[in-house]
């Protein structure tokens, strides 16, 4: 904890707030000297060395940007614990801002799925039960330091779920607890509403605010938190997004591959980040030409890379690559199918010859196609007909004489 919010005189007293409804303040990386100008998170001094606080790739999908920040023990005794002071100064009346005006929220994500609520971190919110800005000497200004704490565990309006990023909402009715013990009012073991709290203790006010797992947290607790936003009533707003640098983020690339039989193939790229969370899931989704789309889900070990290929028809189809909720790549991929050779007509065959006549009979050159019939039955025929004539003709004859002869 941030004792007597050591550092603070060389601050000075110009630091602006954020309204309401400002842009998130983006945290790639731990820096002193923005967190205790309130525009950055640093790893609290008393953050023991079996703690782990840094800045990851998912998991899944955060509810602020692609990152979060992930705090873990190696022990039950361990503490992972990180800070950022606000708008702080010496000056306790223009700087600390009073405790009925605290409000806010964040986001957390667990791996573990026994008593998941265990492992969640704390909101812990630093300052005094009394500010006296009359008071002659400086240190008698600030009077009861406590640490307000806000744990998800005691404030369950629905149960926590691992694998799931929740939000947890810190209002008047939410349950706290401090550590300052001196009076036994709002302790851990008889907590109080946060309206309870304020009242209790209005001349007083907060100025730092603390993201924190242990003690008591079962070895080897992991957890994860996000989208964290405090407020000062209506009038300030602190709201922090936990990134890692852009460039160290998972990456993808889809390109065309080989030609087939029914159209071709995309081939996707895939690279995790090696400061993922865990295993990358990433999300490939294929829009045929005919409008039909195809999803397939690639796990991919942080800092491992893998190489896919999705088969695609004839025609133009669209490839996309997501992780983290976020489209890292997308491209067109167009195959088109060869178009047939038609086949020529065939060439045409001269007409067959015509035997030749026997005994080169017929014109020259040509031929005379058989009959069918044979010489003998021709002369048979031939026969048969001449004789037919000669008994018409004697007929006629006969008929004729007949005709000329006259009666006696």
């Amino acid at each position: 904890m941030i004792r007597g919010f050591v550092g603070a005189t060389a601050l000075g007293a110009g630091v602006l707030l954020a309204v309401p409804g400002s842009p998130p303040i983006v945290v790639t990386a731990f820096d002193d000297a923005a967190a205790l100008a309130g525009t950055g998170w640093a790893v609290q001094p008393d953050a023991t060395a079996g703690a782990t606080q840094r800045f990851v790739e998912g998991p899944a999908s955060p509810p602020a940007g692609r990152g979060s920040l992930e705090l873990g023990v190696d022990s039950t005794s361990d503490r992972a614990r990180v800070f950022s002071a606000p708008g702080f100064s010496d000056n306790p009346a223009e700087t600390f801002m009073p405790w009925d005006g605290l409000g806010g929220s964040f986001s957390t994500f667990t791996f573990t799925t026994t008593n998941p609520a265990d492992s969640l971190p704390a909101l812990q919110v630093v300052g005094y039960q009394l500010l006296d800005p009359s008071a002659p000497l400086p240190q008698d200004r600030l009077v009861g330091f406590t640490t307000l704490n806000f744990e998800p565990r005691a404030n369950q309006l629905s149960p926590a779920v691992a694998g799931e990023w929740q939000e947890w909402a810190l209002d008047a009715d939410s349950l706290v607890w401090q550590t300052n013990t001196a009076s036994g009012f709002c302790v851990q073991s008889a907590r109080c509403t946060l309206a309870e709290f304020a009242a209790e203790y209005p001349d007083g006010g907060w100025g730092v605010v603390q993201l924190g797992l242990g003690s008591g947290v079962a070895a080897g607790g992991r957890s994860f938190a996000d989208d964290l936003v405090v407020r000062n009533g209506t009038t300030d707003e602190f709201a922090f997004d936990f990134e890692i640098p852009a460039e160290q983020n998972s990456t993808a690339a889809v390109a065309a591959g080989a030609g087939t039989e029914t159209g071709g193939t995309a081939v996707v790229t895939l690279d995790a980040s090696t400061l993922a969370a865990d295993s990358v899931v990433f999300t490939i989704i294929t829009t045929a030409p005919d409008g039909s789309v195809d999803s397939v889900d690639v796990e991919v070990a942080a800092g491992a890379s893998d190489e896919v290929e999705i088969d695609v028809p004839f025609g133009t189809s669209h490839v996309t690559v997501s992780a983290q909720g976020v489209e890292l790549a997308a491209a067109d991929v167009t195959f088109t199918a060869a178009t047939p050779t038609p086949t020529p007509p065939p060439t045409p065959s001269a007409p067959p010859s015509l035997p030749t006549a026997p005994g080169g009979a017929g014109s020259a050159g040509g031929s005379l196609a058989e009959s069918g019939f044979d010489g003998t039955s021709i002369l048979a025929g031939v026969a048969l007909l001449a004789g037919g004539a000669a008994v018409l003709a004697a007929s006629a004859i006969t008929r004729r004489r007949r005709a000329t002869v006259h009666p006696r």
